[in-house]
């Protein structure tokens, strides 16, 4: 008797429904959330697979960062095209290299040996971190989420021999290079 019951308490909704009475539709379901973490959306999208990353600091802009002539690099089929300033006369001896890059700059976020964390530059979400295959911080990556899957990446790297550099000193060099940077890039782009 029991399975009887339990029978007709199961299939009563099935009766129902197809005896003309509907239920309500089911909403659908939401996408899955993507996997690993995600950054903050960007205020619009300044694609950048195509400029010139040389155009990208102007001569005042070279001068505050106390940098000489650019050397652009083409892409080669590894990688995008770059450019890279240099002060070697002297100390500090300091290197910028800039360029644009594909991919989500949040993937850093996952490498906690790299010191990541999440930042913003010209209200765009970004990313810091050491530079892969650095040593003791002489070296910091900032990537801009500018576009679906373009970014703006920039390294600051410290070559010398007379000063200890630290990570945090690295990395405040990059993001301040990435800021002037990013304000030509708006500029230009009219946004």
């Amino acid at each position: 008797m029991r399975r009887a019951l339990l029978a007709v308490a199961l299939l009563a909704p099935t009766l129902l429904g197809s005896a003309g009475c509907t239920a309500p539709a089911a909403e659908p379901a939401a996408p899955p959330a993507p996997a690993g973490p995600q950054l903050a959306a960007r205020p619009y999208d300044i694609p950048v697979a195509d400029i010139d990353p040389c155009a990208l600091l102007t001569r005042p802009q070279l001068i505050e960062l106390q940098v000489g002539r650019a050397q652009f690099s083409p892409p080669d089929g590894r990688v995008l095209q770059s450019c890279f300033w240099s002060q070697s006369i002297d100390e500090p001896i300091e290197n910028y290299l800039i360029g644009p890059s594909q991919g989500s700059p949040a993937g850093l976020l996952t490498f906690p040996d790299r010191n990541a964390r999440e930042i913003t530059i010209a209200g765009f979400p970004a990313v810091e971190a050491e530079t892969l295959y650095s040593s003791d911080g002489e070296a910091c990556t900032v990537l801009v989420d500018v576009a679906p899957d373009e970014n703006l990446e920039l390294i600051y790297s410290y070559d010398g021999t007379e000063l200890q550099v630290t990570l945090e000193e690295s990395c405040t060099k990059a993001r301040r290079a990435m800021e002037l940077a990013m304000q030509t890039l708006i500029a230009r782009d009219g946004s």
